[in-house]
């Protein structure tokens, strides 16, 4: 099963139902995700990425999380 992320239009999340749900509480927490604030965009690709993968690491999630179609 596949989810776009609704903060990011970049970001979709792949795996179970369970899975899925978990990745999206983690991400709904974690600051610097949103697309676009006022027209611009906040963080680049690679920031956006890091701040994915430490989430990963940290929480061991089982999603599989892609930004711009490919996995973090």
């Amino acid at each position: 099963m596949r989810k776009e992320y609704s903060r990011n239009d970049k970001i979709a999340i792949c795996g179970t139902p369970k899975a899925i749900a978990e990745a999206e509480a983690i991400l709904d927490v974690l600051d610097g995700l949103e697309g676009e604030v006022n027209g611009r965009t906040q963080l680049n690709e690679g920031e956006i990425r890091r701040i994915i993968q430490d989430a990963i690491d940290v929480c061991n999630l089982k999603a599989i999380i892609m930004v711009a179609e490919n996995a973090v």
